[in-house]
């Protein structure tokens, strides 16, 4: 089984949890992902997701991420590396814009 680290952050003063997710975003570890997600959106309004370090992505865990973006209940934002091509596009191809999917340096 491939390794998926993930780490929670709470902004101080804010209501935004962030969720720092490195290693292996795939079918192994998608029930983690997921409940690691779904656990952050039920307490936060706003949920950062942050896959600077995303090693490996695949359809699961893309799936994980497409439902969590259209919670109406919370502001999720996911934001990957300037390298993380991958991600960036089967987010894309899923529909993922502008206003949730950030492409940072």
């Amino acid at each position: 089984m491939t390794e998926m680290i993930f780490q929670l952050e709470e902004l101080e003063g804010s209501t935004t949890c962030r969720i720092r997710l490195s290693g292996h975003l795939n079918v192994s570890n998608a029930l983690t992902l997921h409940q690691t997600v779904a656990t952050t959106c039920e307490k936060y309004p706003q949920v950062e997701l942050l896959l600077h370090d995303v090693t490996a992505f695949d359809v699961a865990s893309m799936q994980v991420l497409i439902a969590a973006t259209r919670d109406p209940s919370t502001k999720v934002t996911v934001q990957v590396g300037e390298n993380a091509d991958s991600v960036t596009h089967w987010l894309g191809v899923a529909g993922i814009g502008d206003d949730v999917l950030k492409i940072v340096a």
